[in-house]
């Protein structure tokens, strides 16, 4: 660690890049802080549950949209993504961090070179026939570029050649945007989490019927409540894709034909092209202190690399630490703590997704965090972290309740219009 780091690069402009950016501005201590987004406008794409997951001190605007409104209520606990994106882009623009931002620009390289950080930036002008490269050279840098933006697809045998024979037919849930692609087709959604519940729910309503999901497991935090429509079957893992046939065969031995569409929702994988060496091992990123500090080297962090929860919270508590650690105010332990913490980590949750998941252990998550950071120096406007409220998981039961209460509203309407039509004439 440099005796002093002045200059600080935040790669992303989404909710991560939003609050590293201002957690650094705030703490009063660095000459340079740059901001590189690859997109043309800051925010992210993402849809959350303002009450356990806006920044403390940014609430989120109470607007509905009217699917939310139809579907929950007016005390519905989500807000659309566009609004989150406008929410995320204000945090920028009202403290002038708009300013700061490098837009329509990617990290090609960012190498440590000696005791500085240099990266290599491309940017793509639009109407222009030239990329414009240069340099420059950090001292820290935080990557906030999120872990939704390369799509995992499982590896199947057959799902290759499936693809090449059949254009077209697979998909991932990120390009999902309008079900209508799927009305009158037949539908398989690979996925039991959160994006699979809502392609699922989605298409069921404009596909052919039963759409068919094909899954391991669902998250232990709904059950099967989002599977028990009556328009949708159940299916174990895919285990082959035929090519010569299209049949796709799952574990228990049935099979599916004159398939349409299958529709990966299984989450992302991780992807840091720009940092040649950085790993990523079984979905996971190895070596990192607390989901956050590099621990062969503690001027490369991250922010928003978990999953499970509390997710724009979660990433304000990590950006603090950061930019105190930076800043030289806040502690990491020891090499050796560190490796341990690790180490430990994998014996008890596992390796890949469980790994970098929070849930349950949310309280000692955010407090582990908050120790790192300690408080705000006085006469700064460091972010102040408060304790972890034990009403937070009040909110997060109240919003998984939202959801499990809605399928099943949705369950037993279907299911009462299957009596009726079935209901012999008198």
């Amino acid at each position: 660690m440099p005796e002093r780091i002045r200059r600080v690069a935040v790669i992303g402009a989404g909710p991560a890049g939003a609050i590293a950016t201002d957690a650094l501005v705030k703490e009063q201590a660095f000459d340079v802080v740059r901001v590189f987004e690859r997109r043309d406008l800051a925010g992210g794409t993402c849809k959350i549950t303002p009450e356990i997951m806006a920044f403390t001190q940014e609430p989120i605007p109470q607007v509905l949209s009217d699917r939310t409104l139809v579907q929950y209520g007016p005390g519905a606990p989500f807000r659309h993504r566009e609004l989150i994106r406008e929410w995320v882009e204000g945090i920028f623009t009202r403290g002038g961090h708009d300013q700061l931002i490098e837009f329509s620009t990617t990290v090609e390289l960012a190498e440590k070179r000696g005791e500085e950080w240099v990266l290599t930036l491309r940017k793509v002008v639009p109407g222009k026939s030239k990329d414009y490269w240069w340099q420059e050279t950090f001292d820290a840098v935080i990557v906030a570029s999120g872990h939704f933006y390369l799509p995992y697809i499982p590896d199947i045998p057959g799902l290759v050649q499936f693809d090449e024979k059949f254009p077209g037919k697979i998909k991932h849930s990120k390009h999902f945007r309008d079900s209508e692609e799927f009305r009158g087709k037949k539908v398989i959604v690979v996925g039991g989490s959160v994006s699979a519940f809502d392609a699922l729910h989605d298409i069921r309503l404009v596909s052919q019927k039963p759409v068919i999901v094909s899954l391991k497991e669902p998250l232990a935090a709904f059950g099967w409540a989002p599977f028990t429509h009556p328009d949708i079957i159940v299916k174990p893992q895919i285990t082959n894709f035929c090519p010569k046939s299209g049949l796709i065969t799952f574990s228990d031995g049935s099979t599916a034909d004159e398939v349409d569409t299958v529709v990966f929702a299984t989450g992302y994988d991780f992807s840091f092209p720009f940092l040649p060496k950085q790993k990523v091992e079984n979905r996971r990123v190895p070596g990192l202190y607390q989901h956050v500090f590099n621990i062969d080297d503690p001027t490369l962090a991250f922010v928003g690399m978990v999953t499970g929860g509390f997710t724009f919270r979660v990433f304000e508590w990590q950006a603090v630490a950061a930019a105190r650690v930076f800043a030289n105010r806040g502690k990491l332990p020891r090499r050796i703590e560190q490796e341990k913490w690790e180490k430990e980590r994998l014996e008890y949750k596992g390796d890949g997704i469980p790994f970098f998941t929070l849930s349950p252990d949310f309280e000692q998550y955010f407090e582990a965090l908050r120790a790192i950071a300690g408080e705000p120096v006085q006469g700064t406007t460091g972010r102040v972290l408060p304790k972890f409220d034990p009403k937070w998981l009040e909110a997060f039961s109240e919003v998984i309740n939202a959801r499990v209460e809605w399928w099943k509203k949705e369950t037993k309407k279907a299911e009462e219009l299957l009596k009726l039509e079935f209901k012999p004439k008198l």
